[in-house]
């Protein structure tokens, strides 16, 4: 297939074009004909330059971006402003409805209040008939109400508020953040307005991520230590206290909650490496040499498991499609550009769901790789007739520890704009928290909870004190956090940046 023979990185322009026709069909929604027609050309000007084998530049560009615009009309057509009532924003501002649906994920605690989302909802109206609806409702309830889990079938009466935002110029559009999750509405819950109509049943995911969890309780360690295991090695953040929560985005460490490419990392390479060294031992494979091929296969299983338990966060399908490139790459002696494979990442993520464009993890997390990545290279570049060896480029111990700060430095360039957008607050002590916070969460919490619940259902005796010390390590990450957020410049305020 003879597409971009002359440029280097040939998914990165087929992502641009991707992006931009996605945003071309949100600003131009339902102007559909245009882009067939378009896609059907280039679809058969393809074919015929792929049989005669000639190079072709522009309609591959042409036909990405007539995709983009097409694959984001479907999200949009729930957002059109024509109410049915086979919606459940149809019912909205409508008086008191009776509601049977089911928990879509486990509740948010509080102090006050457990807030779950609603999914696969029911309507009775006075008639006593029955409506299915499609779209979900974001639930509060007291506390002292009766609990629920995911999955639990439950009836609920109440009065749906839409979501309104507060119109401040340049503010966090809240309304349209819910709406990209397909959650059209609020609603909260009286004293004696809910009854458990059936228990859920959990899949084997689920059940995988309730023994996992339950084990970190049983661990001596702190309730903000418990919750924050949880969230790093499940992907469960729910239950992490609003003020360990404040604390990690004023110190500019918040991503670590996040399961990205340092958990993904280390079970992809943990992994690989145990199936290559158990490989080794089958001569045939050591014969054809393919021992690095199905090393990285077989550990693409592990990868993805732990993606889906965590949760598949945007920044978890990112770090497990670019594990899954490089481990194949690799397996077949590939060369690895890792530009171009996080270009990949996001061409698969954009193309099953386009409307990730718009949301802010998905923002975040290619902003802080593609600036880390971009800038890390531009310190590698090596000088035209530099034959120096790469120890002393790097100036030892010294150049490596400037390095490790330069990863920060071009983490916070790429998002700074994005999270001033988004949070209005910068963090200036990110810097030093992030280069201390790193080691400890990253060498110290993930692999001690991940290797805990690993060895968890074959040997008690070894992961009780392995998840303990990972408590006592993340309860010492937590306390560093609180010293630097205690700082009064440690974070400011800014207004929200124009596009100039």
């Amino acid at each position: 297939m003879y597409l971009y023979p002359y440029i280097a990185r040939p998914v990165i322009p087929l992502l641009v074009c991707l992006m931009a026709g996605i945003v071309l069909g949100y600003m131009f929604p339902g102007f559909t004909t245009v882009p067939l027609f378009t896609t059907s050309c280039c679809l058969i000007m393809l074919i015929r330059s792929i049989r005669l084998k000639q190079d072709s530049l522009f309609i591959p560009l042409l036909l990405f971006a007539s995709l983009g615009f097409l694959l984001i009309q479907k999200p949009l057509e729930q957002d059109k402003r024509l109410v049915s009532k086979d919606h459940i924003r149809s019912y909205s501002d409508q008086g008191e409805v009776y509601l049977l649906g089911t928990v879509h994920d486990d509740p948010e605690l509080s102090r006050r209040d457990q807030t779950f989302i609603l999914d696969n909802i029911v309507v009775e109206d006075e008639q006593a008939s029955l409506t299915h609806v499609k779209g979900k409702l974001k639930i509060r309830a007291a506390v002292s109400i009766q609990s629920v889990k995911k999955g639990d079938r439950i009836s609920i009466s109440g009065r749906i508020k839409p979501f309104r935002n507060f119109h401040n110029p340049g503010g966090f559009d809240y309304k349209r953040f819910m709406e990209s999750d397909d959650v059209w509405g609020n609603l909260y819950v009286k004293k004696g307005n809910t009854q458990l109509v059936s228990e859920g049943k959990l899949s084997m995911i689920d059940r995988m991520r309730r023994f996992v969890e339950s084990y970190i309780d049983r661990s001596a360690v702190s309730t903000a230590g418990k919750e924050t295991l949880k969230a790093l090695i499940t992907g469960n953040k729910k239950g992490i206290p609003q003020e360990v929560r404040d604390d990690f985005a004023r110190t500019g460490t918040a991503h670590l909650l996040a399961i990205s490419g340092l958990h993904v990392g280390m079970v992809a390479g943990f992994s690989f490496m145990v199936f290559r060294y158990l490989l080794s031992f089958i001569p045939w494979l050591l014969w054809q040499g393919r021992i690095k091929l199905w090393a990285g296969v077989m550990t693409l299983f592990p990868v993805w498991l732990y993606a889906v338990m965590a949760g598949m966060s945007p920044s978890t399908q990112r770090a497990a499609i670019m594990a899954s490139v490089v481990l194949l790459a690799y397996g077949f002696m590939a060369e690895q550009d890792i530009m171009n494979t996080l270009a990949i990442a996001a061409l698969v993520i954009l193309s099953i769901a386009p409307d990730s464009l718009f949301q802010v993890s998905f923002q975040l997390s290619f902003a802080s790789v593609f600036s880390i990545v971009w800038g890390m290279a531009a310190l590698s570049e090596k000088p035209r007739g530099n034959d120096e060896p790469e120890e002393k480029k790097r100036g030892g111990i010294p150049g490596k520890f400037w390095r490790y700060m330069a990863v920060s430095v071009f983490a916070f360039a790429g998002t700074w704009p994005l999270v001033a957008h988004y949070f209005n607050q910068l963090s200036l002590i990110g810097f030093l928290a992030n280069a201390i916070l790193i080691p400890m969460v990253g060498m110290g919490v993930v692999p001690l909870g991940l290797g805990a619940a690993l060895v968890s259902g074959f040997s008690e005796y070894l992961a009780f004190p392995m998840m303990s010390f990972a408590g006592l390590v993340a309860d010492m990450s937590i306390g560093a956090i609180r010293f630097f957020s205690s700082f009064s410049w440690a974070a400011f305020k800014t207004v929200t940046p124009s596009i100039l």
